[in-house]
């Protein structure tokens, strides 16, 4: 699994079974499920690297959580390297939200957006990622993310009005799309599939973030 916010899952406050990996080892008991996900991660975190910040080593220690699996030289995630020691059958990876999240904090603007999803490289990252996973793994299935609960406060939490936010998704999703076609790999689209007005589907900490309901 390598996905952007896992670790939305690792909290104190929540139950063992409400974690990723337990979730889906419940639905497929025959498969040894492993993460290399890291919260926060954005595109070239996954093509490169991350070093785990204490805060999120910390709420994985307090939720009795395997520890991340960090390179013993220098403290940092390698997703691609650890795919490549553990040579993986299948590898799902959500990723890109906290690619856009960053532009929100300097433009809520779609236009703006856009523009800088384009000069940092956005599609290209994720080309790359494609075809570096698909010459280490036999299926990967790309995922793109969800929207965030529709909520007054936007200004809170850094998000722009629903309307500006499904139209930078859209202009995002066409992205994957482009990557998926041209890779023939599965994309599941979880921004047309979870409701963002149906409040029940979020977490009430955070509007971004999904509870197990979902």
């Amino acid at each position: 699994v390598l996905d952007d916010h896992a670790d939305s899952m690792n909290m104190p406050s929540l139950s063992k079974s409400e974690d990723v990996r337990t979730i889906l080892g419940h639905t497929m008991p025959d498969r040894t499920i492993e993460s290399c996900a890291v919260g926060r991660s954005i595109l070239v975190n996954v093509l490169g690297s991350i070093w785990p910040p204490s805060k999120l080593t910390d709420s994985r220690k307090d939720a009795n959580l395997p520890p991340y699996p960090v390179d013993s030289k220098d403290g940092h995630v390698y997703p691609l390297k650890i795919l490549e020691k553990s040579k993986p059958g299948y590898v799902v990876v959500s990723i890109g939200w906290n690619d856009i999240k960053c532009c929100f904090a300097r433009s809520r603007d779609p236009k703006e957006v856009r523009r800088m999803l384009r000069e940092n490289r956005f599609r290209n990252d994720l080309d790359k990622l494609m075809s570096e996973l698909k010459s280490r793994v036999k299926k990967t299935i790309l995922v793109f993310p969800n929207l965030p609960r529709a909520v007054r406060m936007n200004k809170m939490y850094m998000l722009p009005t629903m309307k500006d936010m499904q139209t930078i998704a859209s202009d995002a999703f066409n992205h994957f799309a482009f990557v998926a076609k041209k890779y023939n790999i599965p994309l599941i689209d979880l921004s047309r599939t979870i409701n963002p007005y149906m409040g029940s589907l979020y977490r009430s900490d955070d509007p971004t973030r999904l509870s197990t309901k979902a």
